[in-house]
């Protein structure tokens, strides 16, 4: 329904509200830090943004019942649902994608049967989380394998590199550098939600934005749908082009 009204004018008169969006940092490609560095995307919404970094969906939305974020992005279902549960004022007004997750492990671990014993890392109190123990439960592994909850992705791949966990289950960014030092890929986000254990990215706005400033979510909403369009559908040199400018402004 928030995408129905996409393209139209923006509508809003007066002074432009002052919205703090909050981004996961490191995430270039993600579409609001697309619609942050494009000049385009960002003034088609009527209102001053801030960008705040983020590690973690579920205490960023903690932080939004706080009043310290107006509009959260790429946040999982999972810490969603706590944050309903917790009472946090907020409203779902964009479901964005599937995760992109992948389970990196040692060289070493060629089978599910060698992560027995084994201790793996993620993202504590996340999708990824969720969809990690899904995979394991579907593999018979619940109660043979370790899980550790870490305060971002970024700290899950330290531990890995440092060699004091055998696997880490991270967003596609943080994998790949993984995987550049010698890291093997077991499973990843699409193949779990295959399994019946799906986690969605979605976007969600205060319910004082919502109430007051209805037209605002609704412009922020489609810049970040035409940021996706140009990231998923965009000609190679566009997308690179635009990730690029990205990248310079985290």
């Amino acid at each position: 329904m928030a995408l129905s009204a996409c393209g139209g004018g923006s509508g809003s008169s007066g002074e432009k509200p002052n919205i703090k969006v909050g981004f996961f940092s490191g995430g270039s490609a993600s579409p609001e830090n697309i619609v942050f560095s494009n000049p385009h995307l960002r003034s088609s919404v009527d209102a001053k943004i801030t960008m705040v970094p983020i590690t973690a969906g579920l205490a960023a939305l903690s932080e939004m019942r706080g009043g310290a974020f107006d509009i959260v992005s790429s946040v999982g279902n999972p810490p969603v649902v706590s944050a309903v549960a917790a009472h946090t004022p907020l409203r779902v007004v964009w479901v964005e994608s599937y995760d992109g997750a992948e389970l990196v492990v040692h060289p070493s671990i060629r089978t599910s049967a060698d992560i027995k014993g084994k201790t793996i890392g993620d993202l504590q109190g996340s999708s990824e989380d969720f969809e990690l123990r899904g995979w394991l439960k579907h593999e018979g592994l619940s109660k043979d394998v370790k899980v550790v909850g870490f305060p971002s992705d970024a700290a899950a791949g330290a531990a890995w590199r440092s060699g004091k966990i055998d696997g880490a289950y991270v967003m596609i960014n943080v994998a790949l550098g993984l995987k550049q030092k010698g890291g093997r890929s077991v499973v990843t986000a699409a193949q779990i939600a295959k399994l019946g254990y799906p986690s969605l990215n979605v976007t969600a706005a205060s319910e004082d934005l919502v109430k007051h400033h209805p037209e605002v979510v609704q412009q922020y909403v489609c810049a970040e749908k035409a940021a996706q369009d140009l990231l998923t559908n965009g000609p190679k040199n566009t997308r690179e082009k635009y990730v690029t400018a990205s990248a310079k402004e985290l």
